[in-house]
């Protein structure tokens, strides 16, 4: 099925790393790709196309958040672009035509990265999440610089059920960081091309202690952790959409905030209007 927004037409360009994996975001990720379009004005610190409403020009603490929560929601797309990187070096590492033990220890630290990059990701879209939805302040304790988590996040959108379902659904697959910080719990077996672990490995606090009887070291890794990857970026693509949309969550927190954005200068097939999908 083909993504909603062409992304080969207006602006929607973004740096290198965008770039780079714009192959799969622009099939996975396309209200990404819009959110930050309507970002795009914001970005820098005196944009002209960045008004408040009443006339006057953004002052520094309006400037604050909106560069903030242009920052977090990058870094949405940075940790989700390491998680692919770290996937692909799994796939790299597991297929290789010599397998050693080097390689056991490379695809086990692959894999591993693959999912805090992939927290990463998620916990960058909790805080804007917090911000965009829930209104929040940039911080959760500005004293501290302490961020939001995907707790905080998950309270925002509790009766929000096109947020919050995808949003569930991410935390559950997720769950498995929990585990990889005690990595050495999880029964496994790794060989060329076959990577296989206790399909009970998810159950927080889960210890075998009997292989032979409690141990079902039969659960593919390598093709779950390629289905949580994609199954991530689906869902984050679901609440970027419910943010995203005209009259969504995203206007709302620019009236709440008093800004006014210009998009004199957005070309076709936005005409100087609102990009929308």
């Amino acid at each position: 099925m083909p993504p909603d927004i062409d992304l080969t037409r207006g602006g929607y360009g973004g740096d290198i790393v965008e770039e780079m994996f714009k192959p799969f975001t622009a099939q996975y990720m396309d209200y990404w790709w819009h959110f930050r379009e309507v970002l795009r004005p914001g970005q820098e610190r005196g944009n002209p196309h960045w008004h408040r409403i009443d006339g006057n020009s953004l002052t520094d603490d309006d400037w604050k958040p909106l560069i903030a929560l242009s920052m977090t929601n990058y870094a949405v797309y940075t940790g989700l672009a390491e998680a692919l990187g770290f996937f692909e070096q799994m796939r790299n590492e597991l297929y290789r035509t010599t397998f050693t033990g080097w390689r056991v220890f490379e695809v086990r630290r692959a894999w591993k990265a693959m999912y805090s990059s992939l927290y990463s990701s998620f916990t960058a879209l909790s805080n804007v999440i917090c911000m965009v939805v829930g209104k929040k302040p940039i911080f959760k304790n500005a004293a501290g610089n302490r961020n939001y988590d995907p707790g905080d996040a998950k309270g925002v959108v509790q009766t929000i059920p096109a947020i919050l379902t995808p949003f569930g659904d991410c935390q559950q697959r997720l769950e498995i960081r929990n585990q990889l910080d005690h990595y050495w719990l999880i029964w496994h077996g790794i060989e060329q091309g076959q990577f296989f672990i206790d399909r009970n490995f998810s159950q927080k606090a889960h210890l075998v202690i009997d292989p032979a009887n409690d141990a079902q070291v039969d659960l593919d890794a390598y093709k779950k952790a390629q289905d949580d990857l994609i199954n991530c970026a689906s869902n984050f693509n679901l609440i970027y959409k419910e943010m995203a949309i005209t009259g969504g969550y995203l206007d709302a927190y620019f009236a709440h905030n008093g800004w006014y954005v210009e998009y004199s200068d957005y070309g076709k097939p936005h005409n100087q209007m609102r990009p929308k999908p």
